[in-house]
């Protein structure tokens, strides 16, 4: 069966199912902002909302912190041969990256990256004995040289 309608094409960046006759205008979004997206109603048949995409501070412009840094981070590398002392999870912040777009973050990230003494490819062919999670907290990272991966 095929579905015909009235409805202007949208951008690719935009998905809409309407689930009525009237009619629905998108307007795309106008900066960067990451608070806010289109978001359609129907009142008065045709309008647009922008509706908040974070459950930040309303009216704050900030979204909130992912899952991943708000929770305890308990766990151990459990094949490590110090599992206590050897750290899993790696917020680059921690590690001195400002994370602004103009300070240079590439020692901190490198830091956050190799801490524990982590073994690359030529001595260890597994990362069972020491896993990582670097983080990266909203911002940007400038990453003017390159950054060794163990």
């Amino acid at each position: 069966m095929q579905r015909t309608s009235d409805a202007p094409s949208l951008p690719s960046n935009h998905s809409s199912n309407i689930l009525s006759s009237a009619q629905v205008t998108y307007m795309a979004p106008t900066s960067n902002a990451t608070s806010v997206a289109p978001y359609p109603t129907t009142s008065n048949g045709s309008s647009t909302y922008l509706a908040p995409i974070s459950t930040g501070n309303a009216g704050s412009g900030s979204c909130a912190p992912y899952r991943l840094e708000r929770i305890k981070h308990q766990g151990v590398a459990s094949f490590n041969p110090n599992p206590k002392s050897y750290t899993i999870f790696r917020n680059v912040k921690d590690f001195g990256a400002v994370g602004d777009g103009v300070a240079d973050d590439t020692a901190a990230i490198q830091k956050a990256v190799t801490e524990g003494n982590r073994c690359g490819p030529s001595a260890c062919e597994s990362t069972t004995t020491m896993p990582t999670i670097v983080y990266f907290p909203k911002g940007t990272y400038r990453i003017p040289s390159s950054i060794i991966d163990y």
